[in-house]
């Protein structure tokens, strides 16, 4: 196990001598933390933004390699017991989870053995395609029911904790708090951008992104509508060029649609890890996140902070993000709907750069980590009352 130490960029932190003690949260995960995955960009970007407070001394414990995968439920015992003994370790006044159930179950246990002392909170980032297994869901509701607060990226992810878990969280428990980004600013001129789009044999002409890693069907099935899209949109814009980031196990299904479809020379697909993905928004001219399964994905919201024109699809919590025809264009998972979204921005440069200054402009205003880093200060009890209640109209007002 690894606890990153006090004099690390995310250590621990204390205050000085004399002064009340700092509140320790320490957030469980089943994996080293770093960027690649939407969870890890949140975990690490609301870590990085709750350091400016000196009231929290934050804990980050990890196992040295990747435990706990679905269906494997030996390894997923393992991890719950390693995390439960660094927690008995560490003392924390608060344990923070996300999504991982077996990590929710090392919190609730050690909330019990610490005589009901420890407060538990627990996020949930994902969307639900299908209800769960009754089993499933009975263990979940069981997990949740004994946690102080759960946060959820959207309202839409309210209305289906019902496919997750039984009984329901309560309301009273259940606090909306929405994702945020960061993102350099670059553009077509940048030395960088240029590097990047020679790497990846691009020449000229507009270029559509979108970043969505392979791992889930339903997310899967939303690319291959991009790319029957696009097979439009080359005829009626020559030139235009593809660029699909992302990894996973799917990878080769999105490849043989490429070649099925006859994209070989104008979709691209790097299928390795992106570092600094400002690189290929730079380069963009449109962003896209056509996807069957979301509830608050970050590239959309990178993509917005850079000024970037958006077609996402209308489903999950991406319509909560997105403000149709003002901040972006939301479509259904017709092919020839996405199409004429994306012809519609590429054929009015003007139309495409007032959209994302609009968005560019809320991204800046709401999705912010510091927001989400003041959300969960309320909700780990390090804020005063009164600071505390303006916090809660914020979040009130952020989901209205």
């Amino acid at each position: 196990m690894v606890r990153l130490a006090e004099d690390s960029v995310l250590g621990g932190r204390h205050l000085a001598k004399g002064r009340p003690a700092p509140i320790r949260v320490a957030t469980l995960l089943s994996h080293p933390l770093g960027p690649g995955s939407g969870l890890g960009t949140f975990i690490l970007g609301l870590t990085e933004a709750l350091q400016r407070n000196p009231g929290l001394d934050l804990v980050l414990i990890a196992p040295g390699d990747v435990r706990g995968a679905a269906g494997r439920r030996v390894s997923q015992t393992l991890l719950a017991f390693q995390q439960l003994w660094q927690l008995r370790h560490e003392r924390p006044d608060v344990v923070h989870t996300h999504d991982h159930p077996a990590l929710l179950a090392a919190a609730i246990a050690y909330r019990a053995l610490s005589g009901g002392r420890a407060h538990i909170v627990h996020s949930s980032h994902l969307d639900p395609v299908g209800r769960r297994s009754w089993w499933k869901r009975i263990l979940l509701g069981w997990l949740l029911a004994r946690c102080s607060v759960v946060t959820v990226v959207a309202r839409n992810s309210v209305e289906k904790l019902a496919l997750v878990a039984s009984p329901v969280p309560g309301l009273d428990i259940v606090e909306v708090v929405p994702g945020a980004a960061t993102i350099r600013l670059r553009d077509k001129s940048d030395p960088a951008v240029a590097a990047f789009a020679a790497s990846i044999g691009h020449r000229s002409g507009p270029v559509l992104l979108q970043v969505s890693n392979f791992l889930y069907p339903a997310k899967v099935k939303g690319t291959l509508r991009l790319m029957e899209a696009f097979v439009e949109v080359r005829q009626r814009c020559p030139g235009v060029r593809l660029l699909l980031i992302g990894t996973g196990p799917l990878l080769g299904t999105v490849k043989e649609a490429r070649e099925r479809l006859g994209l070989t020379d104008s979709v691209t697909i790097p299928g390795t890890f992106i570092e600094d993905l400002s690189l290929p928004v730079g380069l963009s001219d449109v962003h896209c996140h056509i996807s069957l399964q979301d509830a608050c994905p970050i590239s959309i919201l990178e993509a917005m902070h850079a000024g970037k024109p958006v077609v996402a699809s209308r489903t999950g919590g991406i319509p909560e993000l997105i403000d149709d025809g003002v901040t972006g264009t939301l479509v259904d998972d017709e092919p020839s709907q996405i199409a004429a979204a994306i012809v519609d921005f590429l054929e009015h440069p003007d139309k495409a750069r007032a959209t994302g200054a609009r968005a560019q402009r809320v991204a800046q205003s709401r999705f912010t980590w510091e927001r989400v880093a003041t959300d969960f200060e309320r909700l780990y009890g390090a804020m005063p009352q009164t600071v505390a209640a303006r916090a809660g109209g914020e979040i009130a007002n952020l989901v209205d």
